[in-house]
């Protein structure tokens, strides 16, 4: 059986133990917008809103999170 928390924790290993923060965004990305997987939209906003990216700050994946 396929769990999307599965995805949700390889994108906080990336980031987190691997210091992989673009192949973090990468899946927490997919995870949100195609699995709907809400901790992976904020976990996503946060990483813009703590610039830990190059990219701006996006808002949507807060409000997709609520």
């Amino acid at each position: 059986m396929f769990s999307l928390l599965a995805c949700h924790i390889l994108a906080d290993f990336y980031i987190t133990v691997e210091n992989d923060v673009a192949k973090a965004m990468e899946l927490y990305e997919n995870n949100c917008k195609e699995l709907n997987v809400y901790d992976s939209c904020l976990a996503l906003g946060n990483i813009f809103l703590t610039s830990k990216s190059k990219e701006p700050v996006r808002v949507p994946y807060f409000v997709e999170a609520w």
